[in-house]
């Protein structure tokens, strides 16, 4: 998977795919769509801008990172997937979370600095150990 940004208008609920990437108008594509901020967004775009992520790799070009999604958890929840990993409160070596979360590596996506609303704090050390460890098991990109 790979991704590709471009803005458009939307009307009557179509985006027009830009004549620079003609090659994508026939195909099966997962879409964000990130709008300008507006007084009264719909409820599924504020549900989608409240999530957070884990900042794992800050020097990509164009003022973008690579985030990994950071969902908040419930006690029901018995076992984690073996791409998911457990935030509690000790997992920060500054700043707080503000509920017991998982990690979800395999959600791993590229991300704009400038829609960054909140940050809650720094990995200690073992627990980006850990990330970084289970990132690159999943992705098969480096040797362990």
């Amino acid at each position: 998977m790979y991704a590709v940004e471009f803005e458009a208008e939307i009307r009557d609920g179509v985006v027009r795919i830009p004549e620079e990437y003609a090659r994508l108008r026939n195909g099966h594509a997962r879409v964000v769509v990130l709008l300008e901020d507006e007084s009264e967004p719909a409820s599924e775009v504020r549900a989608f801008s409240g999530h957070s992520v884990l900042v794992f790799k800050d020097n990509l070009p164009f003022d973008d990172f690579a985030g990994i999604p950071i969902s908040t958890i419930s006690s029901k929840v018995q076992a984690l997937q073996s791409d998911e990993l457990l935030l509690q409160p000790d997992s920060l070596r500054e700043g707080a979370l503000p509920e017991r979360s998982k990690v979800m590596i395999r959600k791993t996506f590229v991300i704009s600095k400038s829609v960054v609303i909140k940050r809650y704090g720094i990995l200690e050390a073992g627990h980006f150990r850990a990330v970084h460890e289970s990132f690159c098991r999943y992705f098969e990109c480096c040797q362990l």
